[in-house]
């Protein structure tokens, strides 16, 4: 996750002081940033973008029995489904990093992830492990991504076998783009928009300065705090890791990310990848990529396709980084421990 990070003393200038709207929306919390000045009728911003959340998660998400995902779930195999505009976009997008990763991003996961008890129709806080091989198998005949088909007009999706589709790896994402489309058309020119920990940044902060966020350590159950600090304006950054969505069973660590091949949750060295790019629906789904990946493959792949990526990995209880080249002009310095009272910055929300 990526923590906005807030200077602990004021200007004292009332204008440049930042103003938050916070909220609920698709399973988790959302903040907006912005300077004091900036927009004089918050309210209506506020019902807007909580309007826009709601669309999207009405759209995407696998919890709502109404949405296009859910529709498309329960449809018969052969049988075209109409979805919106923005659902057909998102899945598209979807489909082309499934095949620029040659199936190991997949967004037709659903089955495994609700079989693991990380999705819609499993029971909260009930996991289940020790699949025997015939059920394995039965699960991974329900993913692949070549089964799902597309048209234009009108918008809709089939399935050519039985498959469930997962958008989570790029809705909150792509939720944050939109909720950026709609500051920008009201000519908001600085803020910082964060849902869920997905982030995408503007402008100036209330300081005159690039924005300045910090990847979080990725240790579950501390006091959440940056382990890097970035500074950033114009940009997108999210974080995949497997720290808050996780059950552990006899010392091993299970993941809600989980791996097309083997049927079962990615199981590597990685604690989190983070990702910055243009929009935060593409900085979300190469985060998650790229720790499907892995350590070694994903370096190699984020190095070979220019994008800017932080790992972290677990070396028993110590925590390792490496970045590719992209990532290196994003760093400040480290702030994994820091005392001074800067670098303990209040995290956002």
């Amino acid at each position: 996750m990526v923590l906005a990070l807030l200077p602990g003393t004021g200007t004292g200038d009332e204008q440049h002081q930042p103003v938050a709207l916070k909220g609920e929306a698709m399973g988790t919390t959302y903040s907006v940033q912005l300077m004091s000045w900036q927009h004089k009728h918050m309210d209506e911003l506020g019902g807007r973008v909580k309007a826009v959340l709601e669309e999207v998660e009405g759209l995407m998400s696998n919890y709502r029995e109404s949405s296009d995902v859910s529709r498309f779930n329960r449809a018969e195999v052969g049988e075209w489904v109409e979805v919106s505009a923005q659902t057909l976009a998102v899945v598209a997008s979807a489909l082309d990093y499934a095949q620029m990763s040659e199936g190991v991003f997949d967004p037709t996961v659903g089955a495994l992830v609700n079989e693991w008890g990380f999705g819609p129709d499993s029971e909260k806080g009930v996991f289940r492990i020790n699949f025997s091989s015939e059920e394995i198998n039965a699960m991974l005949a329900q993913v692949g991504y070549e089964a799902v088909e597309m048209q234009d007009d009108p918008p809709a999706l089939r399935k050519t076998a039985p498959r469930s589709l997962d958008l989570s790896a790029l809705a909150k994402g792509y939720a944050v783009d939109r909720v950026v489309a709609l500051l920008d058309e009201m000519g908001i020119q600085h803020y910082l928009v964060e849902l869920g920990g997905d982030l995408r940044l503007k402008g100036l902060s209330p300081h005159g300065l690039p924005w300045r966020v910090g990847i979080e350590v990725p240790v579950a159950g501390q006091t959440r705090r940056a382990y890097q600090a970035l500074r950033l304006s114009d940009a997108a950054v999210a974080t995949s890791g497997d720290y808050r969505n996780h059950f552990v069973y006899q010392d091993r660590r299970y993941s809600h990310i989980m791996d097309s091949s083997s049927g079962a949750p990615v199981d590597n060295d990685l604690a989190s990848v983070t990702v910055i790019s243009d929009t935060a629906e593409r900085a979300d789904a190469l985060a998650t990529l790229l720790y499907a990946l892995g350590p070694n493959r994903g370096l190699g792949f984020a190095e070979d396709e220019g994008i800017a990526a932080f790992f972290i990995g677990r070396d028993g209880d110590t925590l390792r980084h490496i970045h590719t080249a992209a990532f290196r002009e994003y760093t400040e310095a480290y702030v994994d421990g820091a005392t001074s009272e800067e670098e303990e910055a209040e995290a956002s929300p």
